[in-house]
């Protein structure tokens, strides 16, 4: 009779383990394709920020594709659990959603703080935040939703941008 309890509780405990796993994979998905929505239906994007720098760079890969590096640093006030969303364009205009699109603080456990004059990586305070992705053009138009709470970590702070670069040799 122990033992059929004991294998019970295991196995329900074990069960209850895996849910909570799943629903904390869940909930970083939601969070993912919300903000994706959210940034897909937005109209109107900033072309810099006044609370940090952010930057697109292009470089040419070995098959002729190209990789775009979306850069926020340099942050001028200080910025807790940053999060970012980059989505590409294609030469029409249109987002191109059908792979996931590089983030940074929205799927993975990892958590990325931006403070002025301060970076220690091993204290999760990384000098910026870097998102990439592909694309076959050697022109590339991004959307970036990027989201952060400031110091009293009491309201959160949303900025969309639209940013253009070329791969220069």
């Amino acid at each position: 009779m122990k033992k059929l309890l004991v294998c019970s509780l295991v196995i329900f405990l074990t069960l209850a383990g895996c849910s909570k796993e799943n629903k904390t994979t869940d909930d970083k998905s939601e969070k993912y394709n919300t903000y994706l929505t959210v940034l897909e239906s937005n109209t109107e994007f900033l072309k810099s920020s006044n609370y940090y720098s952010i930057t697109l760079a292009v470089n040419k890969l070995a098959d002729n594709s190209y990789r775009y590096d979306v850069i926020v640093d340099n942050p001028l006030v200080a910025m807790y659990n940053v999060e970012v969303l980059c989505v590409a364009k294609d030469v029409t205009g249109t987002l191109i959603t059908d792979s996931m699109c590089p983030s940074a603080g929205i799927i993975e456990d990892d958590n990325y703080n931006l403070i002025p004059n301060q970076v220690d990586v091993k204290k999760g305070y990384p000098a910026g935040v870097v998102v990439s992705g592909t694309i076959d053009q050697p022109e590339v138009n991004v959307i970036v939703l990027v989201v952060w709470t400031g110091y009293a970590k009491l309201a959160e702070n949303r900025e969309y941008l639209a940013l253009s670069a070329t791969y220069e040799a």
